[in-house]
C-alpha cells in the first residue's frame, strides 16, 4: 500500500496494489491484480515441503523484488496524482487572476463614477472610500489565496509499505 498526502499532512490518495514475484525474482503487478480478481480458479495444493522450505530461504530477495516492484508502482501513481494536481492548481491560479481583473476593473469604473458623480455635487465619498478599500484588499485577498493554492500543490510521497506475503505453490 502506497499513500500520498498534501502539505499539512492529510491523505489525498492511497492505493493498495497486489505484486506477484515469480519463484526466479520477476515482478508483476498484473500478475497479482489478475491472481486477486480471479474468482473461482482452483488453486492447486502444494507438491511436498521441499518446495516451501526453498522459498523460505529465498523470502528476503522475494520480498525485495516485491518491495522494488511496489516502489515503481508508487513512483507512477505519484506522477499521475502530482500532474491531476498541477493541472488543477494551475486552472485555479487562471480562474483566480480572471477574477481579479475583473474585480479590478469594476471597481475601478465605480471609483471613475463616483468621481463624476462627485463632480456634480452628490456627497460620494464614503463609496469611493469604500470602493478604494475593497481594491486595496484584492491584491491582498488574491495573494493569500494563491498561497493557498500553492500549498496544495506540495504532494508528499511514502514510500509503500509491504502489508503482506503469500506464497503462492503452482
Amino acid at each position: 500500500m502506497h499513500y500520498c498526502a498534501d502539505a499539512h499532512d492529510h491523505t489525498i490518495f492511497e492505493e493498495l496494489f497486489p505484486v506477484f514475484v515469480s519463484v526466479d525474482g520477476g515482478a508483476s503487478l498484473e500478475c497479482g491484480r489478475v491472481l486477486v480478481h480471479e474468482v473461482g480458479e482452483d488453486v492447486p495444493n502444494p507438491q511436498g515441503n521441499d518446495r516451501v522450505a526453498e522459498l523460505a530461504t529465498r523470502i528476503d530477495e522475494l520480498e525485495h523484488a516485491t518491495q522494488q516492484a511496489a516502489d515503481g508502482e508508487s513512483e507512477g501513481g505519484y506522477q499521475r496524482l502530482q500532474a491531476e494536481i498541477t493541472r488543477q492548481a494551475d486552472a485555479c491560479v487562471e480562474s483566480l487572476e480572471r477574477f481579479r481583473a475583473a474585480k479590478r476593473q469594476r471597481l475601478q469604473l465605480s471609483i471613475v463614477g463616483y468621481q463624476q458623480r462627485l463632480l456634480f455635487g452628490e456627497d460620494m465619498d464614503i463609496a469611493i472610500r469604500r470602493a478604494q478599500y475593497e481594491l486595496d484588499r484584492l491584491d491582498d485577498e488574491c495573494e493569500r489565496r494563491r498561497r493557498q493554492i500553492e500549498e496544495r500543490r506540495q504532494v508528499q510521497v511514502h514510500a509503500p509499505a509491504l502489508l503482506n506475503v503469500v506464497l503462492l505453490l503452482t
